[in-house]
């Protein structure tokens, strides 16, 4: 249960970072 949740809490970070990131570029 723990792993699963370790896991969730990975993607959701690798989503926000990959969705800022686009963000980012688009301003510069």
């Amino acid at each position: 249960m723990a792993m699963a949740f370790c896991l969730g809490l990975l993607l959701l970070t690798l989503t926000l970072i990959t969705s800022f990131t686009q963000t980012f570029y688009h301003l510069l």
